[in-house]
């Protein structure tokens, strides 16, 4: 999850550095819950047992 999280967060800097707001804020909002979520998510399946 920290992979995509950093990839919205590229993704947002691009975007705002060309001009696109909307799309910047977006990404970026989805950055930072992937950000907040990731360290509550299992690393894989069989941990969970």
């Amino acid at each position: 999850m920290i992979k995509w999280a950093i990839i919205f967060a590229v993704i947002g800097l691009v975007a705002g550095a060309l001009g696109f707001g909307g799309i910047a804020g977006g990404a970026m909002g989805i950055a930072k819950f992937l950000f907040v979520a990731a360290p509550s998510s299992p690393r894989c399946c069989s941990c969970s047992a």
